[in-house]
């Protein structure tokens, strides 16, 4: 049978490859060679690897998610050690997942269009951007006052501060948030963003 790929992520160092699939797993890649170096125990639900990302600071940790809302902890030199973080997300299906440059956060994102800020070390949520009021709204008055109305697609974390991000999604809108819940700005873009890419 033909599985799709779904997710791919690289280690900051460039030397390990990591892809995610359409039916669930997940193996990884020695980028010299193109050789499987591991293929992590599956503890899938036949759901698609939508989210794949390695700690930034760090090559022997990597982050995988499921669309239906599971979240693993894939240590890479323990084949065998994949730690299921949380259950599923309660009424959401995550299409996106990041890490923040030093490794601190993580972060998802999707059908539910709240984005959910994990500290690290504790894989717990200590920031969750819902609905959009004006009191949390603090860019130029010029700019769209609006919270995203359909699934995001994609999120990152800014290459240049770990306190801030952007977001992207099905609604055609561009959020920039900090971590803490402040939304900057956000601005209609006019075409569906599957991806956001830091240049």
């Amino acid at each position: 049978a033909v599985v799709s790929t779904q997710s791919t992520g690289f280690t900051k160092d460039g030397t390990r490859l990591a892809v995610g699939y359409g039916s669930g797993d997940v193996t990884l890649h020695d980028t010299k060679t193109a050789k499987l170096t591991c293929c992590p125990s599956r503890k899938s639900d036949q759901l698609p690897v939508t989210g794949l990302q390695f700690r930034s600071k760090d090559r022997s940790e990597m982050l995988y998610c499921l669309a239906s809302g599971p979240i693993f902890l894939q240590r890479i030199e323990d084949e065998a050690n994949v730690v299921d973080v949380m259950s599923a997300e309660e009424e959401n299906e995550i299409n996106t997942l990041d890490v923040s440059e030093f490794g601190y956060y993580f972060c998802t994102a999707g059908k539910d269009r709240n984005i959910r800020i994990y500290d690290w070390e504790k894989f717990k949520p200590f920031s969750v951007l819902g609905p959009l009021t004006e009191g949390d709204y603090i860019g130029p008055p010029e700019d769209t006052l609006t919270q995203h109305g359909k699934r995001i697609f994609s999120v990152k974390f800014s290459n240049n501060s770990p306190y801030h991000l952007v977001s992207g999604g099905w609604d055609k809108y561009v959020a920039v948030v900090h971590v803490m819940g402040y939304y900057y700005r956000t601005c209609f873009i006019s075409r569906t963003i599957f991806e956001i890419v830091w240049m």
